[in-house]
């Protein structure tokens, strides 16, 4: 048997399908409570074989504030916190991974501090911003986010030439628990980032492209048998 040609080899190889991606990111900002509807393009089988379809989400909050008074008469500490989370919805796709798990759901960003405050002053009731009972802060970005593979008994909703809405719903919260019985001053939280559609897929060779290869392919097996 003759070795294989090297430039008949590489024409051969010329009407393989090719690894590919589209990449469609929408962002959202808003204050919840809120919904950012999302707009994404299906993909088009004409331009290939999907293998994979990855949901990124990313999720900031930013600013926020929470401040407690201590209405007790026993001194009290520990963390408070205030939390922005996102959850992902939609009418039109299935959002659900390949362990048959949500996409998107519950994805929370945490600001914590540690809080001490003293017994009530009697200072009086609601949030009085001095003392040794009163304590808080204003908090600094922190981030979240998720990846997962879309499962493939859903990729039908995901394919044609139209488009589907995802939904950015946020809700925010705090927990004081800590200071049991406090007087609590809250500013709200920014939520803001985005989600990433990614279709990875075998590309469909261009015609010039498969031409050669079957060119290719073609001169190789004369070859072979000659």
């Amino acid at each position: 048997m003759k070795a294989l040609h090297p430039i008949l080899l590489a024409m051969s190889l010329a009407g393989v399908g090719h690894a590919a991606s589209i990449v469609q990111t929408k962002t959202f900002t808003f204050v919840p409570e809120d919904t950012a509807p999302l707009t994404f393009n299906q993909f088009d089988s004409s331009l290939g074989t999907l293998t994979s379809i990855v949901i990124t989400t990313s999720l900031t909050k930013s600013g926020g504030s929470l401040f407690v008074d201590n209405e007790s008469a026993t001194p009290a500490s520990g963390n408070i916190n205030q939390s922005v989370t996102i959850t992902l919805s939609s009418s039109a796709v299935s959002l659900i991974d390949t362990s048959l798990q949500p996409i998107g759901n519950g994805i929370a960003a945490t600001s914590v501090y540690f809080a001490n405050v003293g017994a009530d002053d009697g200072d009086g009731p609601g949030v009085q911003s001095v003392g040794a009972d009163y304590d808080g802060t204003s908090f600094s970005e922190v981030s979240a986010g998720q990846t997962r593979n879309v499962n493939e008994i859903a990729w039908s909703g995901y394919t044609g030439l139209g488009t589907y809405l995802i939904d950015a719903n946020g809700v925010q919260g705090f927990n004081t628990s800590a200071i049991g019985g406090a007087a609590v001053a809250i500013d709200p939280a920014t939520a803001s980032g985005e989600v990433s559609i990614t279709y990875n897929f075998n590309a469909v060779p261009e015609p010039s492209a498969a031409l050669m290869g079957a060119v290719g392919l073609l001169a190789l097996l004369r070859r072979h048998r000659s």
